[in-house]
């Protein structure tokens, strides 16, 4: 049965559960829940963990030489119960490990550690990925954080902007079916700063490559509270929303969905990091609540 840990310093509060190592709420004292809940009608995770890839794999199969395997949506970890390794008043460390549960999708050995440290207002999520075999590791990561949508405090939607900590030109890409199309937009976001709607999620999540923000800045005028999400070794950027519900999805990943008629094995997939034997790989994300 999945353990649920509690995270407090100063004013907020993190619950994580052992089930995926999600992070399943982030709460100030004078704002409330920053974190999208979960709702079946919509989505229904909060900030899922992905690995051992990111995305949709063409006919959900990973090829490893001539065998394939079956592999879901945003890899499996997500839906896999983790160890608690450590636990203190203020951070926790949860473990997921290679088993024949995995190797029915991946068939390397693998230890993946999840850190959560919370510090008055910042909560720091390192992801490392550790290979135990003796032969190279292919994988990929991300976070999936789901924040409430308009802002605690905000009346509306409209207002709300993502701001970069960096001029941006952004490359668009799209999906259909999961798998991304090989044709692009380009956005220049003036002053760093991109408007949010609706409208700019009707052909689904925006997928940003060639990004040189690693701070995104989520906020509204007169909202009491930002969200701050920076970001280190993770090279692309999914930003996703369903029309009509109440979250927004800001995503670092290394790594996204395979391109539309991908047929390479799993070590030719984009954004695919070899892990040497013996070798590790970490990946950060932090969230700062800014008054």
């Amino acid at each position: 049965m999945a353990e649920e840990l509690l995270l407090r310093s100063g004013q907020t509060e993190a619950r994580i559960s052992s089930f995926g190592a999600e992070l399943t709420g982030l709460c100030h004292r004078d704002h409330g829940d920053l974190l999208w809940r979960g709702d079946a009608r919509w989505w229904d995770r909060s900030s899922p963990i992905l690995f051992p890839v990111v995305g949709r794999s063409a006919n959900d199969r990973i090829r490893v030489g001539e065998t394939s395997y079956p592999m879901p949506l945003h890899g499996f970890a997500h839906s896999m119960e983790f160890e608690v390794v450590e636990r203190e008043a203020d951070r926790c460390l949860l473990r997921l490990a290679d088993s024949p549960a995995t190797h029915l999708h991946y068939p390397f050995a693998f230890v993946l550690d999840i850190a959560y440290g919370l510090a008055e207002e910042i909560l720091t999520v390192v992801a490392t990925v550790r290979n135990p075999g003796g032969a190279i590791l292919p994988a990929s990561f991300g976070f999936h954080p789901g924040f409430r949508w308009p802002l605690p405090s905000s009346p509306a939607k409209h207002g709300h902007r993502l701001v970069f900590d960096a001029d941006e030109r952004l490359e668009i890409f799209r999906a259909r079916n999961g798998l991304i199309l090989p044709e692009s937009s380009v956005l220049d976001v003036r002053g760093g700063v991109l408007a949010l709607s609706e409208q700019l999620f009707d052909q689904g999540a925006m997928v940003l490559r060639s990004l040189d923000s690693r701070r995104v800045r989520f906020e509204a005028p007169g909202a009491p509270l930002a969200i701050e999400i920076g970001f280190r070794n993770l090279p692309f950027l999914g930003v996703w929303m369903k029309p009509g519900a109440d979250f927004l999805c800001i995503e670092p990943w290394a790594g996204h969905a395979d391109p539309q008629g991908f047929d390479g094995d799993i070590f030719a997939r984009p954004g695919i990091v070899p892990i040497a034997p013996g070798d590790t790989i970490a990946f950060a994300m932090d969230i700062a609540l800014r008054g």
